[in-house]
């Protein structure tokens, strides 16, 4: 009189979208790149005194003061935050993970090229994400 519920066909869903691996392997990298990058921004602020006094030392034409340093690594730390979460929302396949990885990443590109001594391949990595998450833009949903 009453149906059983196989639980294993409770839970599962029809038609999963799959992953691709190249999609896969990118995730991997840019999560560990930006959360990497998002902690030591994060450590960095803790000491910026510290930092501010050294680059004063070592640069004294350019005279740093400690909020723009302070400023600076609050804004690398919420801009590749920004991009770890939007990478992780490209993992579960979320167009939305796309607008906010290229936007933090954009911002970061724009901030490393306006820098007179910066390395042009920092910049293009950053934009090189974009345009390999770019790649796989029609998967996400």
């Amino acid at each position: 009189m009453t149906e059983e519920i196989n639980p294993i066909e409770f839970g599962t869903k029809k038609n999963p979208v799959s992953r691709p691996f190249l999609l896969s392997a990118l995730c991997l990298f840019a999560m560990v790149n930006f959360g990497f990058l998002s902690i030591l921004f994060l450590l960095a602020t803790f000491y910026s005194g510290r930092i501010t006094h050294v680059l004063n030392i070592y640069i004294p034409e350019d005279h740093y003061t400690p909020s723009r340093i302070l400023l600076l690594f609050l804004a690398g730390s919420v801009l590749n935050a920004l991009a770890f979460s939007g990478t992780v929302l490209i993992w579960k396949l979320r167009r939305t993970g796309y607008y906010i990885m290229a936007f933090s990443c954009v911002a970061l590109a724009t901030f490393y090229l306006k820098q007179p001594n910066a390395a042009i391949s920092t910049t293009a990595v950053y934009i090189l994400l974009v345009i390999l998450f770019g790649v796989y833009y029609r998967r996400l949903r």
